[in-house]
């Protein structure tokens, strides 16, 4: 018989004990459906005085999960006008480069026609900061400039350190290649490389698609 003092008994606890109700959490207080909303509005500090009105959150628009295209928010610049000796040139374009322009698009690219200006055949091309591809950028607020094939424009600022990269494909519906050239300002060496990885990308996703 386990000894006691001024009448309270003292029972020393075993290992098998069963332990008791737990009242430190609320799961086993709540019987009835209501008890969690109960809960939720005591613990969120409100006094409600009337009726409680819970704001359910809209469901999930499954399409703002999806990834942006690869080329959003890129601005390209093609030579549609060329202006020599203050004498405007309308570009004549081939079907191929018109399909390529097609392809960025589909690549999320705004494509943007410029005016350009042709240098004088006894021009060197310098370092200068107001060159023709920089200022196209600036003025157009352009990512890059593209080309069917090497530009008249721009090329030429290739040798002075600018990028320049060439990409060919095939226009099976003339059967021929497409020789496209991008530009870009002395910085854009290494978004001219996206932006051919995301061209690809485009082109193999138009090769891929079903014939309508």
């Amino acid at each position: 018989m386990p000894a006691s003092r001024g009448g309270i008994e003292y029972q020393p606890a075993t290992a098998s004990a069963a332990q008791g109700p737990r009242f430190d959490i609320p799961g086993p207080m709540m019987k009835a459906v209501r008890d969690p909303s109960l809960s939720l509005i005591a613990l969120s500090g409100l006094d409600p005085v009337g009726p409680v009105m819970v704001e359910v959150p809209p469901v999930m628009d499954n399409s703002a999960t999806k990834s942006a295209p690869a080329l959003a928010d890129w601005r390209i610049g093609f030579a549609d006008e060329y202006l020599h000796n203050d004498v405007r040139e309308v570009v004549e374009h081939s079907n191929g480069f018109l399909q390529a322009l097609k392809v960025l698009k589909a690549a999320g690219a705004e494509v943007v026609p410029v005016l350009a200006l042709l240098p004088d055949s006894t021009a060197h091309f310098t370092l200068a900061s107001n060159n023709e591809i920089d200022q196209r950028v600036s003025e157009y607020r352009l990512d890059a400039l593209v080309s069917d094939g090497q530009s008249p424009a721009f090329h030429g600022y290739c040798k002075t350190g600018y990028p320049g990269v060439c990409q060919i494909f095939n226009d099976d519906l003339h059967g021929t290649k497409v020789v496209l050239w991008f530009y870009g300002a002395r910085w854009a060496r290494e978004s001219l490389s996206a932006l051919i990885r995301a061209y690809q990308q485009a082109m193999q996703a138009r090769a891929d698609m079903p014939e309508r």
